[in-house]
């Protein structure tokens, strides 16, 4: 074999290897510093996208939630989102103060007024028809709860102190023949759109409902009808 034809092999054998050796470098540089960009909706982790990263790599991530809305940023691929839940300002049954004011008697008809103040330290809406019953001061219940009369007029929003108010109905006796139920001590009042309830004493320390007519109208503006 000549001196020229073994260089040339050698020379052949040095550059494949180097081709080999910077396709290696450029593969790992391509792993160790890309990036990702994604972005998504629902919860901010749920979000999708592609990228010639492998670890290493970066992400930021985007997402907006149902209630609220969220980014964040996240490590190797892994992202995450945050919120803030719109919360309720509805009136809570702890921050209210109830007054049952003495009926009204005319045309044989009874109204009472069932006021409801704001306590709290912020303001609050209240909206709808509250539960209302008759009750002994045993806590046995008298009779039916009050059914509904009208119709809605719209939420109302009260500012610390503020009041509203229901108009409670029910009707003399002897108006009826169907009687009178057996006289309450107090009332067990659920406002609007809560579970707990309050109670309230009856004027005078007694309550009767008379003819089996007994409603309530839904929450209006103002302490009084």
């Amino acid at each position: 074999m000549s001196l020229n034809a073994t260089a040339l092999r050698r020379t052949t054998r040095f550059g494949a290897a180097a081709l080999v050796a910077a396709a290696a470098l450029s593969l790992t540089a391509c792993q160790g510093t890309g990036s990702v960009k994604v972005t998504g909706n629902g919860d901010g982790s749920s979000a999708s996208g592609s990228s010639s990263s492998g670890s290493g790599g970066s992400t930021t991530a985007t997402g907006a939630k149902s209630d609220g809305s969220g980014t964040g940023t996240g490590a190797g691929g892994a992202g995450h989102g945050s919120g803030t839940a719109a919360t309720s300002d509805r009136c809570a049954t702890d921050n209210l103060r109830l007054h049952l004011e003495q009926g009204d008697a005319g045309a044989g008809q009874i109204h009472y007024t069932l006021v409801l103040t704001n306590q709290g330290t912020s303001s609050c809406t209240m909206n709808g028809f509250p539960g209302v019953s008759v009750m002994r001061r045993d806590g046995s219940t008298v009779g039916k709860p009050a059914t509904r009369s009208g119709g809605q007029t719209g939420a109302v929003r009260l500012a610390p102190g503020a009041s509203a108010h229901v108009v409670l109905h029910t009707i003399n006796q002897g108006m009826s023949d169907a009687g009178c139920w057996t006289s309450g001590q107090l009332l067990k009042v659920y406002p609007p759109n809560n579970t707990a309830p309050a109670t309230v004493a009856a004027p005078n320390g007694s309550f009767q409902v008379c003819g089996d007519t007994f409603d309530t109208t839904t929450v209006q503006s103002g302490a009084a009808a």
